[in-house]
């Protein structure tokens, strides 16, 4: 369980800094299609989410910590996605990696709780 989790983590990692480097790339053609300020706050918090999801998972015991981003990444996806359906392809990938990350960190939480009262 342990390599299987090493690997996973250094997955999501490697995810996350390529969701949030497109992000910040594609920034400027989403301001472009979204220019109201909460559609570029909401942009931001998602860059930023992908960014520290990446880095809290490498600590086991921030596990809580990056399924809050995580749940913030899925909720900021969710809504540009019910907002502007033609960016659904970059949404649905964030809305991916949020849950893939949420199960992950989950999974972690259940297997080791388990292991200590073992």
């Amino acid at each position: 369980m342990e390599k299987i989790d090493s690997y996973a983590r250094h997955f999501l990692i490697l995810i996350a800094l390529i969701l949030g480097l497109s992000l910040v790339s594609e920034f400027r053609d989403l301001a472009n299609y979204a220019p109201s300020m909460i559609n570029l706050v909401c942009l931001s918090i998602a860059a930023a989410c992908t960014f520290a999801s990446g880095i809290t998972l490498q600590f086991k015991k921030l596990n809580l910590v990056t399924i809050i981003l995580a749940g913030i990444l899925i909720s900021v996806s969710v809504f540009f996605w019910i907002e502007f359906s033609s960016l659904a392809l970059i949404i649905v990938i964030f809305i991916i990696y949020g849950i893939i990350t949420l199960l992950v960190c989950l999974t972690n939480l259940i297997y080791f709780k388990k292991r200590e009262v073992d």
